[in-house]
């Protein structure tokens, strides 16, 4: 082998580790959400995770790894909701979107609503909404937030991104990974 086919294969080489180990490279397992009645890939990173329940909602919380904080510590997350109706109550995609609108916008100072469009989660009709505003906090962070809506069985389904503009768009692909891989279980 001459000078020249091994310093081309060190090269090759090089290349074909670096982008097996790129930094930004994400790894997903399956987990099975026994109390939402559903399946998520969740990256292997993001390990910090909590469940949080009422009478009427089961919220499965995935914070965004501390190294893509702001200065102010604030962590991104990505929420999935199950939303149980009240007894009688038919539960409607759009009823849904604009509750969430409307909390979103009570709730936080300098909303502007960037884009609604119809779409699919798990499989049925649902709608995507993203939205961009302040943070109530220090009024100078400016976050995006992501959901999608879906209705099954008269349950609301939810999944939601939120996280600072900085940073949106670097945890968006693994925003829609998760989406993508929503199922209900059998």
């Amino acid at each position: 082998m001459n000078r020249t086919s091994i310093t081309t294969s060190i090269f090759v080489l090089s290349i074909a580790l670096l982008t097996a180990c790129t930094p930004g490279t994400v790894s997903y397992r399956t987990e099975t959400l026994d109390k939402l009645g559903i399946k998520v890939d969740k990256p292997t990173q993001w390990n910090s995770t909590r469940t949080e329940s009422g009478d009427n909602y089961v919220d499965y919380i995935v914070d965004v790894p501390e190294g893509s904080t702001d200065k102010n510590g604030i962590v991104g997350k990505v929420s999935i909701n199950l939303v149980k109706p009240l007894e009688g109550e038919v539960v409607k995609i759009q009823d849904e979107v604009d509750g969430l609108k409307k909390l979103f916008s009570n709730s936080i100072s300098d909303m502007k609503i960037l884009e609604e469009v119809d779409t699919k989660l798990m499989g049925f009709p649902a709608k995507r909404v993203t939205l961009q505003f302040r943070n109530n906090e220090d009024k100078t962070t400016l976050e995006k937030a992501i959901f999608m809506v879906t209705v099954k069985s008269n349950q609301a389904y939810v999944i939601l991104l939120d996280d600072d503009v900085k940073d949106f768009d670097k945890n968006l692909p693994i925003y829609e990974k998760m989406a993508a891989s929503m199922q209900p279980l059998s």
